[in-house]
């Protein structure tokens, strides 16, 4: 049974309650913390079993759904279900057996969490700060845009990361030398006991020389006893969150519609 939440939804709390701590619970609870006031915006939905277990969390903001998994979810009630509502994307655990049969396109990645910083040393006497604007993050993310770190318009990304850092969901982060700011990162989602990080980019000039180490660390300190994750496309990527302290914990899937 598939069920639309509504208001404040004694069940939908019973789904928080219940849930597993993983990068998908922790993006659709953060959307459902920003955006609960607003379902013209974003809609929420939960599945329970024939036994009344919660088995899986649902969240649409515009035409990207979000679907948090588990080993009990009934992957062809949700294949169902998803194509009735629509979607542009759909992004879940490639873990389980979602098919979306109907899609024609398909983007697997991985998934890191934090663990420790045990390598690559970060400086010292740099000032870190999660008061960044939302302008001076781009700016350092546009420098750094690429076939592999694909940014979005700033237009559609500053009223929605504005909105989630007003309501605490969000935050974002930077390290300075000087006056500059050379190193940023974003915490896209934020919740009691998750964080998901993203856009973490160096100004070209200043990479490789420890600011990013030192960003993270200021991270992993302000979210302390947080989990903390990132999704990333580009395997050459991978080591380096693998320098910045993260170990690969699974693999996203994102089905989408091709031009």
């Amino acid at each position: 049974m598939i069920k639309l939440i509504q208001g404040n939804n004694k069940d939908w709390h019973g789904y928080i309650d219940k849930l597993q701590i993983n990068p998908y619970s922790t993006r659709v609870i953060a959307l459902y913390n920003a955006y609960k006031d607003y379902p013209n915006l974003c809609s929420f939905w939960y599945q329970k079993n024939d036994k009344n277990v919660f088995t899986t969390g649902i969240a649409k903001y515009g035409g990207q759904i979000i679907i948090d998994l588990s080993n009990l979810s009934h992957c062809e009630e949700l294949d169902s279900f998803i194509q009735m509502i629509g979607y542009t994307s759909v992004l879940c655990d490639n873990q389980y057996a979602l098919s979306l049969a109907h899609n024609n396109a398909v983007n697997i990645g991985g998934v890191m969490q934090y663990q420790s910083l045990q390598t690559c040393a970060g400086l010292k006497g740099h000032r870190v700060s999660n008061t960044i604007s939302i302008r001076d993050y781009y700016s350092v993310i546009k420098a750094n845009q690429s076939d592999s770190f694909a940014i979005p318009d700033f237009n559609s990304f500053y009223p929605d990361i504005s909105h989630r850092i007003r309501k605490g969901t969000a935050a974002i982060f930077g390290t300075y030398d000087a006056y500059t700011l050379v190193s940023v990162g974003c915490a896209v989602a934020v919740t009691a006991q998750g964080v998901i990080l993203s856009g973490i980019a160096t100004l070209p000039e200043y990479q490789r020389k420890g600011y990013a180490t030192n960003l993270i660390k200021y991270i992993q300190s302000y979210y302390n006893k947080k989990d903390i994750y990132l999704h990333y496309a580009d395997t050459n990527l991978q080591q380096f969150y693998k320098c910045l302290g993260f170990s690969s914990v699974g693999q996203w899937k994102e089905f989408y519609f091709a031009n």
